[in-house]
């Protein structure tokens, strides 16, 4: 969650590097200021959490509030930012906000955070939830009164420089733990320290899993491969079966090379940006360790550790940036198409939504999505089965061209066509792996070709290049 972001429309979401992150943002505009710029507040879901944007009737003020979902966990969170010395009225009408939204989402847990700039009250909190009290006249009462009488807790205790409390957190959990956060994700302000927000038994079962296992066949042992296709005698095993048994036989042979031949390889996708090298990845796990161990510790020593490594870090990470920009820039005056072939796909947003109403009915996922897009456009569609009597078609019936002539060395040559072809059919075999064993495959694949057209059938392998070529 960003206050003051300074964001306006000629910035896109995708320039923000959130990578893996939903974007919810409301800029700076006339409903909320006069001011051209300043302002704005973020917040970013990430990506394997369902969320959606709340809609609230009444904004005189920049703040989001945001739902989404953790298991069977539900959060409402909201981001404000209230410009120094706002009147009474701004607060008002947003605390009317934020009473509507409680009462609609009776079930959630809330966190309500952002920048209030109420430094005359002094928090603290109870049993039953906050309590507060003020070192001169209160410019905005209904703050504290609404979030005490609803049973919040105000969750920030991190004093700024001027020993002020200007950024609050609110909830309705008193589990939420709070921290001046030691790893800012932009630089840190004198009046607002950054802070890290944690719901510990909440989150700490969730995790975002993007890696998966496939064959790696690029370090498959062909040598393997090839021995063991070589090993059947192909023509009389295809021979002495009815030609759905031998193309399953002759498949089977295929699939089974690549288990036993072909390595499984696993993909961990980075949460890096492509601009970091490994090593400044390696810097960041001992950053991270180091961390960790002071922590666990709070000897000053190990702060003393993670504080070199963090500043080593903050030098190399600034470093990797300024050799990425370089190089960008010197690259755009020689290939200018692959930078707006860049800039388009990022500017692109999916035209599905991540909800859809109709009538008083909301889906929650994808699946009551397609069903409100069914019940809405059910009267376009007739119901009625329609009965097709195809004899009435007269379609001619005609049969395969058994006299058809290709040799198995026409089969080796489609096969050679396939080198460096990288892609994969429904199967998962790319094309180039055919290629490296087409010694082996181009008989038993000519004489399964020419039985088909003997007995007037049609094969279908699952391998589509070997269905373009054929």
């Amino acid at each position: 969650m960003l206050t003051e972001t300074w964001l306006n429309f000629s910035f896109s979401d995708n320039e923000l590097g959130l990578v893996n992150y939903n974007i919810y943002r409301y800029d700076r505009c006339s409903n909320t200021s006069d001011c051209l710029r300043g302002g704005g507040v973020l917040i970013g879901i990430r990506k394997d959490f369902s969320s959606k944007l709340i809609t609230v009737p009444d904004i005189n003020v920049e703040h989001l509030f945001v739902e989404f979902s953790s298991g069977a966990s539900r959060f409402l969170t909201c981001c404000v930012y209230f410009p120094p010395l706002s009147p009474s009225l701004l607060y008002e009408r947003f605390m009317s906000n934020v009473e509507s939204v409680i009462q609609q989402y009776p079930n959630h847990t809330f966190v309500i955070s952002g920048d209030f700039n109420l430094p005359e009250i002094s928090w603290s909190n109870d049993s039953n939830g906050l309590t507060y009290t003020y070192s001169s006249s209160l410019r905005a009462p209904c703050v504290p009164e609404i979030f005490a009488f609803n049973g919040f807790f105000q969750k920030n205790s991190v004093f700024n420089t001027q020993g002020s409390i200007l950024d609050l957190v609110f909830s309705n959990s008193d589990s939420v733990i709070v921290n001046e956060s030691l790893e800012p994700f932009v630089p840190s302000d004198f009046y607002h320290p950054p802070l890290n927000l944690s719901i510990p038994e909440v989150f700490s079962s969730t995790k975002f899993r993007t890696s998966h296992s496939f064959h790696n066949f690029r370090k498959a042992n062909f040598n393997q491969i090839i021995s063991f296709l070589s090993s059947f005698d192909w023509f009389s095993t295809l021979s002495n079966l009815d030609l759905n048994a031998a193309t399953y036989t002759f498949t089977d042979a295929i699939h089974n090379s690549i288990l036993r031949f072909v390595p499984k390889s696993r993909f961990y996708e980075s949460s890096f940006p492509a601009r970091v090298s490994k090593e400044l990845k390696d810097l960041v796990y001992r950053k991270n360790k180091a961390h960790a161990l002071f922590k666990s510790s709070h000897d000053p020593s190990h702060y003393r550790a993670f504080s070199l490594l963090r500043a080593e870090y903050k030098y190399k990470s600034k470093k990797c940036f300024r050799e990425f920009v370089e190089h960008t820039e010197t690259h755009l005056s020689n290939e200018p198409n692959k930078f707006w072939d860049f800039v388009r796909k990022n500017r692109t947003q999916t035209s599905i939504p991540k909800s859809v109403n109709l009538s008083s009915v909301t889906s929650t996922c994808e699946k009551d999505s397609v069903n409100l897009f069914a019940d809405h456009f059910s009267s376009a569609y007739s119901s009625n089965l329609i009965d097709i009597n195809l004899q009435s078609l007269k379609i001619p019936s005609f049969d395969l061209p058994k006299n058809c002539v290709f040799s198995p060395n026409d089969v080796l040559l489609k096969l050679v066509a396939l080198k460096n072809v990288s892609s994969c059919g429904p199967d998962g075999i790319p094309g180039d792996f055919l290629y490296k064993i087409r010694q082996v495959i181009f008989f038993p694949l000519w004489f399964l070709f020419r039985r088909s057209l003997n007995e007037s059938f049609f094969l279908i392998f699952g391998k589509s290049d070997l269905s373009h070529q054929f």
